[in-house]
């Protein structure tokens, strides 16, 4: 690069783009690096989003006065309003696997937003959770592992 004038200080257009390329280059390999711990991604979203929709069905219950069932097999999102949409997404990669009180796999929440009881695992990748539908009161709680 050669000299400049006086009075014509500043960066020339290479090296604007050079820093640009290094700055855009940092950002994807810490995105990558930290993708798996990003709030809203991973199992913690998965958690989060199946004790919500846990919590929704009891709440379900107890205003209609009707059972509501959770069945992992039929999550129903034609339905659902754009919040419940979004966490029934979150859940969309999750395996998922109920052990209940009842003969059928699913989790239970009568009309008084009592519960049978049960559990809900949840699977992704290497990363397990489970979270408790207690009996009789159908407290929904993530277990600590």
């Amino acid at each position: 690069m050669g000299h400049r004038p006086a009075g014509q200080a500043g960066f020339t257009l290479v090296e604007t783009l050079v820093v640009l390329a290094i700055v855009g280059l940092l950002g994807g390999v810490m995105a990558l690096g930290l993708g798996g711990r990003l709030p809203g991604t991973g199992m913690d979203a998965a958690v989060d989003a199946a004790v919500a929709e846990l919590r929704q069905r009891q709440t379900e219950a107890l205003l209609t006065g009707a059972p509501v069932r959770f069945d992992p097999r039929k999550l129903d999102q034609a339905a659902a309003t754009p919040e419940r949409r979004r966490r029934l997404r979150r859940l969309a990669g999750v395996e998922m696997r109920v052990e209940a009180a009842g003969p059928e796999p699913v989790l239970l929440f009568l009309p008084g937003g009592w519960s049978p009881g049960g559990r809900l695992q949840l699977r992704l990748g290497d990363d397990t959770a489970v979270i408790r539908v207690d009996w009789p009161l159908g407290t929904v709680r993530p277990e600590l592992p």
